[in-house]
């Protein structure tokens, strides 16, 4: 396994080693954190710092980073975290839990960002891995401004031990929301976004798409022969643990553990060109954060429940099929392309499962995504609030709800925490 991250590392890594210091033996779980005009860090260091203890040691790497575009403030900011890291890594730093600075300055422009920057990151740790003699190691990815349960890093540790065949998970997530003091007060920016993110997971899910997970690039971890295998992290300067983990979870064998949870920030930022900071600033800028209708959610159950009566059958049924599709389908997707992809579905699968399994690969989450689009222009989607509302109507009928952001985000956190 270790040639094999050998050979990953010859083939895709973009810097030479970064850490000189030689790696605990027995290393098991590294966590990786990018950083970027990051002054109040330090808290995520403590935050994991104060965890359970591990069996098995534990490194935390931080990857302080800027583009060749940054200018003086940013780039002295980042020589001032470099610094705090080192000089509290050196007070705080235990056989078990060792925590170190890395500096990856003027990324070109390019690509400089988030995707890079984990990348850097986990092809290092990677490395850390080579140098412990450890070729299972456990890969975590968390973000700079976001707090962890007291049990993450055991829990995780304990996770893959214990499923050898576990290849990557997600975990629960909390962002800091409060309760509007008055009926009539808008909800916070943020907690209009969670409820989109639960929202949308939540409706996927009921559709039977097999390989739902939160896009949320603080919120997962990876074996690292896994990541080895599938080539490592993408260099997206955003979204890049949406794609990253659309390559993974069909992989199978990925769980969503809800009973260890990480609490990202809920600050607005312009750093990345979408994802949580910006969609803060752009519900703070139109007060509503609009999203797909439940009912396009629907049309996507019942596609999905038409797939596997399509296997082995005769072109007869595939276009009998088709044409009962909705039209928000049949205007998305052409009969010829729908034919074509029956047959090469059939002709490279010798069992319905096979088949099923592989039809996904294809109607992955991001052609979801591009359903969705498709078949939504700014004026047809709606609120956030009244899509959640009527999906929970539909999916819980006996259950009396409100159109209340605060008190739906709770019912949909409620519903996460008895998964567990």
């Amino acid at each position: 396994m270790l040639q094999n991250y050998q050979k990953y590392l010859s083939k895709h890594a973009l810097y030479p080693p970064l850490i000189d210091k030689a790696a605990e033996k027995g290393l098991l779980t590294v966590v990786t954190i990018p950083a970027f005009n990051e002054p109040d860090i330090i808290h995520t260091l403590r935050s994991l710092q104060q965890c359970s203890p591990t069996r098995f040691p534990v490194e935390v790497l931080v990857l302080v980073n800027h583009s060749e575009l940054a200018n003086t403030e940013i780039k002295a900011q980042n020589t001032a975290t470099l610094h705090e890291i080192n000089r509290w890594a050196a007070e705080n730093n235990t056989p078990r839990l060792k925590f170190f600075a890395m500096l990856a300055a003027d990324l070109p422009k390019k690509h400089a960002g988030a995707g890079l920057a984990r990348k850097i990151a986990m092809d290092e740790a990677l490395r850390r891995f080579i140098g412990a003699g450890e070729s299972d190691g456990i890969i975590a990815s968390l973000d700079a401004d976001t707090l962890v349960s007291e049990n993450y890093l055991a829990a995780i540790e304990h996770e893959y031990l214990n499923n050898p065949k576990l290849k990557a998970t997600s975990f629960y997530f909390e962002h800091p929301v409060s309760k509007p003091e008055t009926p009539d007060q808008k909800p916070e920016a943020m907690m209009l976004y969670e409820l989109y993110l639960r929202y949308y997971r939540y409706a996927l899910e009921a559709t039977g798409f097999p390989d739902t997970f939160y896009t949320i690039g603080s919120c997962f971890s990876i074996r690292a022969s896994v990541y080895a295998a599938q080539g490592g992290m993408n260099k997206r300067q955003a979204g890049e643990d949406f794609y990253f983990l659309n390559k993974i979870y069909p992989l199978g064998n990925c769980r969503h553990l809800n009973h260890i949870a990480v609490y990202p920030s809920s600050r607005p930022s312009d750093r990345v060109p979408f994802g949580t900071g910006p969609s803060i600033i752009k519900i703070l800028e139109q007060g509503e954060w609009p999203t797909y209708r439940p009912e396009y959610f629907s049309y996507l159950k019942e596609f999905f429940s038409k797939i596997p009566r399509c296997f082995k059958a005769k072109p007869e049924l595939w276009q009998e099929v088709y044409h009962a599709l909705h039209p928000s389908h049949t205007a998305f997707i052409t009969e010829a392309a729908f034919i074509d992809k029956m047959q090469e579905l059939n002709r490279n699968t010798a069992s319905e499962t096979s088949f099923v399994q592989r039809f996904f690969r294809w109607f992955d989450a991001f052609q979801i995504i591009k359903y969705l689009n498709f078949n939504h222009n700014q004026e047809n989607k709606i609120p956030v609030t009244d899509a959640a509302y009527q999906f929970l109507c539909q999916q819980h009928p006996s259950t009396v709800f409100t159109k209340n952001t605060y008190e739906l985000l709770m019912y949909f956190r409620s519903l996460e925490k008895q998964n567990q």
